[in-house]
């Protein structure tokens, strides 16, 4: 196993930690440390020394505290970095606020060399509701720098509780600062914050510090033992391909690091592109694909394609994922519809990877970024990339929402969805609020969801369209009566129909209501792919009533 590389964020243990894991597991590949995250994020200050005399290696955090260098130097340090370990425990120093409205770690050697140039200084204090106020927007500003670098789910935030006592059992409390217990408990909404936004906190209750640390012995100063205890979880915590990567897998055609090269479990190499603008679908057979995010945007892009070198793409967007069950990215009816002769793509909703409890994001992403809006400039591009002129956008459930959603944006295009939802205020209320908790935090409550408009509601935004310019094949189960009533019925009143079988007076919807399978399950796979020939017939033509695919409401549900 090569040494895994790891950049240090943090006040001692992301940094004391490295030195504990097994044999030649890790190595160091950078270290910030006496940083607090709103001095780093706060941007360069116009702080001076005020004492020459200081010791080179106080000078050096210094400078870099005052340029907020964090980001500078995880950037200068890519592509070798295979995970970034974060601890918090330099927060504690709390920050001083300039009055050019930098902010500057008040750290002890803060303290003494440095001064503000003009003007006074203003101190916030560790803890109070002000700094975590700044703290919360500097995280959001640094976990979207680690999305755009590929790093944010090879992040691992350290979580360890200041000891009360040393290795003899004697009380290692300072006279001074806070205590341990007022230290974990501040320490604990900082940390849920993190974990609440989908980042992997590591958590560690069982400390002690040791008499002889070289440090002195402190609360925050852990025993040697400690670090090798949370070195050997964070081992186990890591993904097998960061462990053992290929030996002989093939090599990226334009390479970002954060990826392996090859997808064992979909026998494809991975490619990874810089951009939305680097992307290429072309290459033969099967590859699946990973576009970083770029400025601004917090989510990178997902897909599995399918060269057959055909005129046609179907595009599958998946639904639901219980993820005790899956494991990310889901490519879903890969198993079904890889027979078929037409090109394949399949999308993975990337706004879940931050956030282990969200099954359901319907493809949308946040409110800063619109993730259907890339993705269907994601298929346009693979389409012309593919020569193919039909593509077809599937998919049930929430995957049938955003199929109909990108279908909407891509002209020329035909939607086959199966029970989608068509309003997701509409959708039960649990995994609607854990949606907004997670990827809205700024809406009180779900009922905010009106702001985003069409992108969360496609009724109104179908029925405001004068003319669409795709077409829509929506089939029901008429065994799924929340369905029926709450997202089919207002979705065919907005288009002037009744929720039956039925098409469209000019041709642009066909309405299908039968019973293909039980409840809310999708098609069985004897049933799917009749369905898909069905939406393929009579292309550049209107739809019109005709014979439907013969109906067998038994057999297993297609998962794919």
């Amino acid at each position: 196993m090569r040494p895994l590389k790891v950049f240090s964020y943090g006040g001692g243990p992301a940094s004391a930690i490295v030195d504990h894991f097994p044999g030649d597991a890790v190595q160091q590949a950078g270290l910030v440390s006496r940083q607090s995250l709103i001095s780093a994020m706060g941007g360069p200050s116009g702080a001076v020394f005020a004492d020459a005399a200081a010791r080179p290696a106080a000078v050096r955090v210094l400078q870099a505290d005052i340029a907020a260098s964090l980001r500078n130097d995880v950037e200068a340090r890519l592509p070798g970095i295979d995970i970034v370990l974060w601890d918090l425990f330099d927060e504690r120093f709390g920050v001083d606020r300039l009055v050019d409205g930098t902010y500057l770690t008040r750290s002890p050697e803060r303290v003494k060399h440095v001064t503000a140039g003009s003007g006074a200084m203003r101190t916030i204090v560790f803890g109070t509701d002000e700094h975590f106020g700044l703290w919360c927007e500097a995280a959001e500003k640094f976990l979207g720098f680690l999305a755009r670098k590929a790093l944010l789910q090879r992040t691992y935030v350290l979580d360890l509780a200041w000891a009360r006592t040393d290795e003899n059992g004697l009380d290692a409390e300072l006279p001074f600062g806070l205590s341990s217990d007022k230290a974990n408990a501040e320490f604990s909404r900082y940390a849920a914050y993190l974990r609440d936004r989908g980042v992997q906190v590591l958590s560690h209750s069982r400390t002690w510090t040791s008499r002889n640390h070289k440090w002195g012995p402190a609360p925050y100063n852990l025993h040697d033992a400690v670090y090798g205890e949370v070195a050997g979880k964070l081992l186990g915590l890591l993904p097998e391909e960061l462990l053992e990567p290929p030996a002989s897998a093939p090599v990226n055609k334009v390479p970002v690091h954060g990826f392996p090269v090859h997808d064992a479990r979909h026998k494809a190499p991975i490619l990874a592109w810089a951009g939305l603008d680097d992307f290429d679908a072309s290459q033969e057979g099967r590859t699946h694909h990973r576009i970083a995010p770029a400025a601004g945007e917090l989510y990178g892009l997902c897909s599995l394609i399918q060269n057959n070198g055909s005129d046609t793409l179907l595009v599958v967007s998946h639904g639901a994922l219980n993820r005790e069950k899956y494991s990310l990215p889901r490519f879903e009816w890969l198993a079904t519809l890889e027979g078929r002769p037409e090109n394949l793509m399949f999308l993975a909703d990337t706004a879940l990877e931050p956030h282990n409890d969200l099954e359901l994001a319907w493809f949308t992403g946040s409110a800063a970024d619109d993730l259907t809006e890339r993705y269907a400039e994601l298929v346009k591009r693979a389409a012309r990339q593919l020569g193919a002129r039909k593509i077809v956008f599937m998919g049930g459930s929430g995957g049938g929402f955003a199929s109909l959603a990108l279908a909407s944006k891509t002209p020329g295009s035909r939607a086959l969805v199966f029970n989608p939802q068509t309003n997701i205020q509409r959708y039960w209320l649990k995994s609607v609020r854990n949606y907004v908790r997670r990827l809205f935090p700024e809406f009180a409550s779900e009922k905010q969801l009106n702001r985003l408009g069409g992108r969360c509601e496609l009724a109104t935004a179908y029925g405001a369209s004068p003319q669409l310019e795709h077409q829509v094949l929506y089939v029901q189960n008429d065994d799924d009566p929340h369905h029926m009533e709450n997202h089919l019925g207002p979705f065919a009143a907005a288009l002037g129909m009744e929720p039956r079988t039925g098409v469209s007076p000019d041709g642009k919807v066909r309405i299908v209501v039968e019973r293909f399978a039980e409840g809310h399950n999708m098609p069985y796979r004897t049933v799917l792919n009749p369905f898909v020939d069905l939406v393929l017939s009579g292309w550049d033509a209107p739809f019109v009533q005709g014979p439907l695919p013969t109906v067998e409401p038994a057999g297993r549900a297609v998962s794919g």
